[in-house]
């Protein structure tokens, strides 16, 4: 079973947040969505969102992933937070899975976990990153670094991460089932992450 934290701030994308935990609590991972501070989420369009804790409460040995979702003003409070910051790094540092979509690149960047790796995300968000090689593609995976677009690759973005982790069969299972179309990914995959 792969244990995945979402970290969630007020501003957070509410698709790329709620698609992503969808989509991967149907591949029956284990997903914790968690909070900065107490409370609701005021999502970007003013949705409210309930984490399931706060991340200060959490054990980071316990987890496998981070999902971070976009949202400029989500994406800000979120390299804001140093806990967050050390969570990435440490990660980084073991060889973790990080995954980001859209402005959530950005809080990999700031960490400093994300320069010289190949990565996508919002266009025109690269020329914060330039240290990053960005490539305008829906999604790029570099070795445990797995970046999406933007709101629109939210079910792509998921979906990706289940195949480059338990394997396209299942990725393809759970897109029949949404009726999502879905085809095997073409780019580059690490050796520890091939198709099983």
């Amino acid at each position: 079973m792969t244990n995945v934290v979402v970290p969630l701030a007020d501003g957070a994308e509410e698709m790329e947040a709620v698609i992503a935990v969808d989509v991967m609590r149907r591949a029956e991972w284990d997903v914790v969505i968690a909070g900065l501070r107490d409370g609701v989420v005021i999502a970007a369009r003013g949705t409210q969102l309930l984490p399931d804790c706060l991340l200060e409460d959490i054990d980071r040995d316990l987890f496998d992933m981070i999902v971070i979702p976009g949202g400029t003003g989500g994406v800000e409070r979120l390299c804001g937070s140093e806990l967050l910051r050390e969570w990435v790094v440490d990660f980084s540092e073991q060889g973790k899975r990080l995954a980001a979509i859209c402005a959530g690149p950005k809080v990999l960047y700031d960490a400093g976990v994300l320069a010289g790796r190949r990565c996508t995300c919002y266009p025109g968000l690269e020329r914060d990153m330039p240290a990053a090689n960005w490539e305008d593609e829906p999604f790029v995976a570099d070795d445990v670094f797995f970046t999406a677009r933007a709101a629109g690759t939210s079910f792509l973005f998921a979906l990706r991460l289940i195949e480059l982790v338990d394997g396209y069969e299942k990725a393809a299972r759970i897109a029949k089932s949404m009726c999502f179309d879905f085809t095997p990914y073409d780019g580059p995959i690490p050796v520890h992450l091939a198709r099983k």
